[in-house]
């Protein structure tokens, strides 16, 4: 390598290193920027507290509605006079037969299928 080639080469890494400060100088002075300061410790444990009482609230919220879910559906299936729900495997029994070869000759009508709930 001859003098001027040296020369460029250490004039690139100079260069470089330059930037390379000026770019860690300007992401250190966006995060002292950016950054929020800590909160103090009583704010922290403030709204730590706010957060359990929102995830109690929130919890006891959801017992309530799975309650009520099952006191409805408890209530539908009562008043079933087969004393449960239909299943869907149920359903489409009818369906595969309406579709097949052997509900050929069924030339309309009505299909109830919900375990006698209109009789």
């Amino acid at each position: 390598m001859d003098q001027k080639e040296f020369n460029e080469l250490h004039t690139s890494c100079l260069t470089a290193l330059e930037d390379y400060v000026t770019s860690a100088e300007l992401t250190a002075t966006m995060l002292a920027n950016c950054t929020p300061e800590p909160l103090p410790l009583e704010n922290r444990l403030s709204l730590m507290v706010q957060e359990r009482a929102e995830e109690h609230a929130h919890s006891i919220y959801l017992d309530i509605k799975r309650t009520l879910h099952e006191a409805a559906r408890r209530g539908f299936v009562e008043r079933q006079p087969m004393g449960r729900l239909g299943t869907a495997e149920e359903v489409a029994a009818l369906a595969v037969y309406l579709a097949s070869d052997e509900a050929a000759f069924t030339t309309g009508g009505v299909h109830i299928i919900d375990g006698g709930f209109t009789l």
